[in-house]
């Protein structure tokens, strides 16, 4: 048993083959306990795995914990409430954990790879990017994840993760290489969804603002059609509507003359 882990970590020195497994029995056991089902976890999952087992998934984890971080906070505009209660725990534990779990991971990754001064590659970003896209797809079966989580503008969460994944690559190699402007600067770029929801220059959709827009599209009472019902004594057509206190409008037609008057 030995000699195949040995030879397997030969022929896959990035262990893509557990991060595989991983991620389909995550998918598995994600669906079994609902509370387990979560990017945020999935992510310190793989956080915890690299470190007890030293897969060295360091780079594409601190991509991926960068786009946690940023849709994390994007989605919260729109929803922070909802996301809140849904937790079932106190505004006090809740903003803990938000910083253990969605915050520091981006950080605690960024000073092992600055540390060790590994940089990234572009592949790195793009394979975690494939990863929440897994996630996306197993659990929801489709992009838009508020039946996992609470109603909101996934597709400019989905904006702001694939800015944080795509460009953490760049910010961490900048950094090594001491150039803080250019980092600064591109950590600013993944910030700009946040911050154009932040200005309500996008807005706000959450399941208050759904049903609001729901409601406005079904029909009122005044638009409901009039009774029609045929004169007794002229057979014409008479539309009768009880809401205008039976108002009546009259369209002639010919009398059908097999029904006798």
């Amino acid at each position: 048993m030995g000699s195949v882990i040995s030879q397997l970590r030969q022929r896959d020195p990035h262990n893509q083959t557990i991060a595989i497994l991983l991620l389909i029995f995550l998918a598995n056991i994600s669906h079994q306990y609902k509370k387990l089902r979560a990017y945020t976890f999935w992510n310190c999952t793989a956080i915890l795995f690299n470190f007890a087992f030293r897969l060295r998934w360091e780079r594409p984890l601190v991509c991926n914990s960068l786009a946690v971080l940023v849709s994390y906070k994007t989605a919260s505009l729109d929803c922070h409430e909802q996301l809140a209660r849904q937790a079932g725990v106190s505004r006090l534990t809740y903003f803990l954990g938000d910083q253990i779990f969605h915050v520091a991971p981006f950080f605690v990754l960024t000073r092992w790879l600055l540390k060790h001064k590994q940089e990234l590659r572009p592949q790195h970003g793009a394979f975690a990017l494939l990863g929440q896209f897994f996630f996306a797809y197993s659990q929801a079966g489709k992009m838009d994840v508020g039946d996992v989580y609470v109603t909101h503008d996934y597709m400019w969460c989905w904006l702001a993760g694939a800015l944080g994944q795509l460009t953490c690559p760049f910010i961490v190699n900048n950094l090594i290489k001491g150039s803080h402007f250019s980092a600064s600067l591109q950590f600013g770029i993944v910030w700009i969804p946040y911050i154009i929801k932040l200005l309500g220059w996008r807005p706000i959709i959450n399941e208050d603002t759904t049903a609001q827009s729901e409601g406005a599209n079904e029909p009122h009472s005044d638009d409901k059609a009039p009774t029609i019902v045929l004169c007794d004594r002229c057979r014409c057509e008479i539309k009768q509507n009880a809401e205008h206190f039976g108002s009546i409008q009259r369209t002639f037609s010919s009398p059908n003359l097999l029904d006798p008057f």
